[in-house]
């Protein structure tokens, strides 16, 4: 049983049920909050012109390390 549900505090259903709503709704809040904040700094990013290069640019730079490593792989020998 959890650590949170105790047997002499009541119905263990109960405590279960309402220990099961209150970890939804947590995650509803903090699922929103992150889905927010991630629109806002979405629209600042489409902004800056500057942030927008950087993107592509770090974008190009793991395309190669990931094509480095793949080769790497691919010549390696047992």
């Amino acid at each position: 049983m959890p650590q949170f549900v105790h047997h002499e505090r009541g119905q263990v259903t109960m405590q279960f049920l309402i220990l099961g709503v209150v970890f939804v709704i947590l995650s509803a809040l903090y699922t929103t909050a992150i889905v927010l904040s991630i629109s806002v700094l979405g629209k600042l990013v489409k902004r800056r012109t500057w942030i927008s290069r950087l993107s592509r640019l770090s974008s190009k730079f793991v395309r190669a390390i990931y094509i480095g490593l793949g080769l790497k792989v691919a010549f390696q020998r047992r």
